[in-house]
Parts: structure tokens; sequence; C-alpha cells
């Protein structure tokens, strides 16, 4: 179900309708709850063929050999040793945090000298990658 049916149904069930202004309906009568129905089944469905077409260019470009899948954000050394650690996928998963996460403050990586720490959500280090 989309988004606006999801929450057309929420409001609806609080009491409330949402009237959209352009085109103009509002999901408190018949025909809104109709049209909120309709479009949200139209949307899934361009979805769904959004998804063909993609899974379609994925396989003729991996058959051409020009395909080969996201390139790796942690280098997979690091992920190998944490492993022969014994630490556990999410373990590892947790503790290497993404760029993403790094970049917004989530995780912190101290450089002093010829070796470099990461520091996890909970301050503690966890991995060391050494030059």
């Amino acid at each position: 179900m989309s988004d606006f049916a999801t929450t057309a149904l929420r409001e609806r069930k609080k009491g409330a309708g949402l009237r959209v202004l352009e085109p103009e309906f509002c999901t408190s009568t018949d025909t809104g709850r109709i049209l909120v129905t309709v479009l949200g089944m139209v949307a899934e469905m361009e979805r769904r063929f959004i998804v063909e077409r993609q899974r379609a260019g994925i396989e003729a470009a991996k058959k051409k050999g020009v395909y080969k899948g996201r390139k790796a954000s942690v280098p997979s050394d690091i992920v190998c040793r944490m492993r022969d650690e014994g630490k556990a996928p999410a373990e590892i998963a947790e503790a290497l945090a993404s760029v993403w996460r790094a970049l917004n403050g989530r995780a912190v990586l101290s450089n002093r000298g010829p070796s470099a720490s990461l520091t996890g959500r909970r301050g503690r280090a966890v991995a060391t990658v050494e030059d």
C-alpha cells in the first residue's frame, strides 16, 4: 500500500479526512476513498514495472560482462581479520560503520601514528588498521 493510502487510512480511523487541493478530492467521501485506492494500485504497479526493468537491465549487463555489482564500502581484509578474531557478522557490521554513519559522527576514525582505529557508537575501539 502506498504511503499516501496508509496515511489516509490511519487518519480515517481517527475520524479525519484528507483534502487534496489539486486535483481536488477528499478522502472522507466514497469517491475520494476509491480514488486513493486506485491511485495506490497504479503506483504499486508502476513500482513493480520499474523493478522488472531494472532487473532485466542488470541481467543484460551481466551477460555482457559489464555489471559487476556495487563496490565494497569496507575493505574486505578488515572484515576477514575481524571474522578470524571470532567476531560475529552482526558485530562486524555494527563495528564497521558505513561512511554515512562516520560522516554523521556516529563513528570516529582516529589516526595516531602508523595505525588508525575505528570507534563505534558506544565509544569502544572496534577495529584497528595498521600501515
